[in-house]
């Protein structure tokens, strides 16, 4: 006497299958065209905000002499921005490489 078994479900197969393909296979961030577009529009932000801390920071460094406040300078600062804006416009290809 033979054991029948039940018919797989197709339907449960493809869902398993995409679940396999989904949790297996990451695609590139880089090479989504959404992603990398929306990730453009984030880094002119962060640009744009980059440049406004620059000079707010270069007002404050000049005026802070006048004022009597010489605990900030510039040259303690700029490497700090200049390794965050580096990391910021370089996020989505160290996000690919991970």
């Amino acid at each position: 006497m033979s054991v029948q078994r039940k018919p797989r479900s197709p339907l449960r197969g493809g869902v398993l299958n995409g679940i396999s393909a989904f949790l297996t296979n990451t695609p590139a961030l880089s090479t989504n065209s959404v992603v990398f577009n929306f990730w453009l529009v984030m880094m002119g932000i962060t640009n744009s905000l980059f440049a406004i801390v620059i000079a707010l920071l270069g007002f404050q460094v000049m005026s802070a002499s006048t004022f009597g406040f010489e605990e900030l300078t510039l040259k303690e600062i700029l490497p700090r921005i200049g390794l965050a804006f580096l990391l910021a416009n370089t996020s989505i290809f160290l996000i690919d490489g991970l």
